[in-house]
């Protein structure tokens, strides 16, 4: 594991979605995202001239300047941040104002920047954020040399649902019938040459929600 400061905020940071939601109407949209963040604010002009932050949407996209705060996050310079955040659609919207949000729901991982790093050093090839969803039905599949396993359903964004070990996912306590969205994160194995065996492993940083069948 890297040697960086990881803060999970959990239901502490949820309990601020329903107040700040309500400020600006009924809010019928909400994305959940993951968001880089720079360590350096910049110039930017919107209204009037201002700093904004850096964010991206992947450890190795291209940088886009934000003009304005991601509420419920405080931006200490000299830090890189890997952010789970909702996207809300804002009702009604505001002439001057971006048609959306971002609301902070966790902090996953705050790193000092040093002059050499980037979150591409960072956050790749491991060490990386993604958010998965895992189907509520299981399906038999193998796993190396363990013929048959009830493995789980994962989808990574608009791809084909792939089966996984439920092992290969750590400290996830799967329950029958429900439907999850997690944040993990990759973890390469140093012993990932053996043939039909994974070279990584997900560990489970933060469920986003779960989903109970008929429920």
């Amino acid at each position: 594991m890297k040697s960086v400061l990881r803060i999970v905020l959990g239901l502490a940071a949820l309990v601020f979605v329903l107040p700040v939601a309500a400020q600006d109407g009924d809010v019928p949209n909400k994305e959940t995202l993951i968001l880089y963040v720079a360590p350096d604010m910049v110039d930017c002009t919107g209204v009037i001239p201002q700093t904004c932050l850096q964010i991206r949407f992947s450890p190795e996209g291209e940088w886009q300047r934000h003009p304005e705060n991601i509420r419920n996050f405080e931006h200490v310079p000299g830090f890189n941040y890997a952010l789970l955040v909702e996207k809300i659609q804002r009702n009604p919207i505001a002439a001057d104002r971006a048609s959306f949000f971002y609301q902070l729901i966790s902090v996953l991982e705050a790193a000092p920047a040093t002059e050499d790093s980037s979150y591409y050093d960072l956050f790749t090839p491991s060490g990386e954020f993604s958010l998965v969803h895992i189907a509520a039905e299981t399906q038999v599949c193998q796993d190396g040399f363990t013929p048959e396993l009830d493995c789980l359903l994962l989808t990574i964004g608009d791809a084909e649902p792939v089966p996984i070990n439920p092992a290969r996912i750590t400290n996830f306590a799967y329950v029958p019938g429900s439907a999850y969205t997690l944040v993990v994160e990759r973890e390469n194995l140093t012993a990932g040459n053996v043939a039909d065996v994974p070279s990584f492993i997900y560990q489970l940083i933060h469920i986003v929600s779960e989903t109970t069948a008929g429920v």
